[in-house]
């Protein structure tokens, strides 16, 4: 209960200051580009087209205006288009092929944009990985102190993003819902860490692994819960206090892969969650 009553606290003060949080880290990592200076009429008839970054449903403003900007800095010179959202812009480390012929039309070739999804790969491909520093930092993690800020930064990471998708185990959870949004985690075990890549004099970005607990939801109206089975509404707990629906909460043993920047010989911080999953293993122990 009472970690739930902070998950909670937490979440609320932190969607109170998201704006300022987001833009003092922006501000420290570069520049903040202006909003491109593209003709809304062209946007539309990009869309119209379903032309990329637009999906099959004509979605995509915002990322039409981050491509934008993209090729104005791939004018100047060669970049790297770093971004979570990779698949809204290509396959791997490939532009899709109307965003490669953005590029010649503007007289820049597609080879001066490299797509990427995550910074451990930029780091690897810049900075040699450090052994030494990866196994310290892994038995430092895994201690009890190591574990609780580790937890404390990956709930404040959760909280900020609200959540992250979460794709349930076969038959772990009822299907009848539409998206589970796994936004906390806690018991954290069995750190691993893949890689340690020095970013400064004193700091290193490192990526790795762990077992967890993960607090899980869904909303769904009263009408989509009353069909679901009473064997699988055991697996749930419900929170009625969101008007007229539900959220729907279970608490389950996952995966998380994580990103963070450590600096010996125990401070960790700017710890980013890319992935939670089912654990398999724990699950059938369970």
């Amino acid at each position: 209960l009472l970690f739930e009553e902070r998950c909670l606290d937490n979440k609320r003060s932190f969607r109170n200051d998201q704006a300022e949080y987001l833009t003092e880290r922006l501000a420290r990592a570069g520049t903040i580009l202006p909003i491109p200076a593209v003709p809304h009429e062209q946007l539309v008839r990009r869309a119209s087209k379903r032309r990329h970054p637009f999906n099959e449903h004509g979605s995509g403003y915002r990322d039409a205006l981050i491509w934008e900007s993209v090729c104005d800095l791939a004018s100047v010179g060669p970049i790297v288009f770093l971004t979570q959202n990779s698949r809204d812009f290509g396959i791997s480390t490939e532009l899709y092929e109307d965003l490669q012929a953005d590029l010649i039309e503007r007289g820049v070739p597609s080879g001066h944009v490299v797509l990427e999804s995550t910074l451990a790969r930029i780091i690897e491909s810049i900075s040699p990985a450090d052994e030494v520093v990866r196994a310290e930092t892994e038995l430092a993690l895994n201690g009890d102190d190591g574990l609780v800020r580790l937890a404390e930064n990956m709930t404040d990471s959760l909280s900020y993003g609200e959540g992250l998708p979460y794709v349930p185990g076969h038959g772990q959870l009822p299907e009848l819902f539409g998206e589970y949004v796994a936004e906390a985690v806690w018991n954290l075990s069995a750190v691993h860490v893949s890689q340690a890549h020095p970013v400064d004099e004193d700091s290193y970005l490192i990526s790795g692994s762990l077992r967890a607990n993960a607090r899980v939801y869904s909303i769904v109206s009263g009408a989509e819960w009353d069909l679901v089975p009473d064997r699988e509404r055991k697996l749930m707990e419900v929170d009625e206090s969101d008007g007229e629906d539900l959220t729907v909460i279970s608490y389950q043993p996952v995966l998380v892969t994580f990103e963070a920047i450590f600096t010996p010989p125990s401070d960790i911080a700017d710890v980013d969650v890319l992935k939670i999953e089912p654990d398999a293993v724990e699950s059938k122990s369970a």
